[in-house]
């Protein structure tokens, strides 16, 4: 059974000091759905407030990124092919597919992920193919595609894997239920530390319901 990471390919500091974004663009590539870029836009703007958002037009994915005998996505090349048509206007860039991605981990040369950011945390490429795992509802989908959204933003901006139970920032150890079962939030500590960085209230948990609803056998 594949491994379900998610993986930031650049170590982060939390003390890093990211500047504020002021304009973000979202790549698309392939045919992912309207709501899909919806639900990417609401989790930066969680995180940036009222920052620009800009979706470019949709591109395909670089056949140099294909590795055929897994039928998926290097990750790596997918974020050097966004970070080289990133416009200079655009502080940070998202890439969002449909398709399987991968990295290199340790000495598995192939192994499948949920997303992965660039060496320079500006460029970062999100894939939804996990993200269906255990047959979610739309609903749920969605919700854990905004709160990869967040959580991959947190990286870019500083903050790595926190060891507080619940947060949003919690390391997924290779499960999604990590995301399912947790707060759906930022601890105080991380929505503190985005909060000074950014500028903007971090809503503590939105669009996420009192019952939390659990992935369908």
């Amino acid at each position: 059974m594949t491994c379900l990471l998610v993986v930031l390919l650049a170590a982060v500091s939390a003390t890093a000091q990211q500047p504020q974004a002021s304009s973000v663009a979202l790549q698309p590539f392939g045919n992912p759905s309207t709501s899909m870029v919806h639900a990417v836009r609401s989790g930066i703007a969680d995180i940036y407030g009222n920052v620009s958002i800009t979706v470019l037009p949709t591109m395909e994915l670089p056949d140099s990124a294909y590795y055929a005998p897994r039928q998926r996505y290097r990750a790596t090349k997918l974020i050097a092919h966004v970070e080289a048509t990133k416009a200079d206007e655009f502080s940070k860039i998202i890439g969002l597919t449909t398709n399987d991605i991968s990295i290199t981990r340790g000495e598995e040369y192939d192994s499948g992920i949920i997303a992965a950011s660039g060496t320079g945390l500006d460029s970062i490429v999100i894939s939804t193919f996990r993200i269906h795992t255990g047959n979610p509802s739309p609903e749920l989908f969605l919700r854990r595609l905004r709160a990869i959204t967040r959580h991959e933003l947190g990286h870019s901006l500083g903050l790595p894997h926190c060891k507080t139970k619940g947060c949003l920032m919690e390391d997924l150890k290779g499960r999604i239920a990590t995301i399912d079962n947790g707060s759906w939030q930022f601890c105080p500590q991380c929505k503190k530390y985005l909060e000074k960085l950014t500028g903007n209230e971090i809503i503590a948990n939105p669009g996420v319901q009192s019952t939390r609803q659990r992935p369908r056998d």
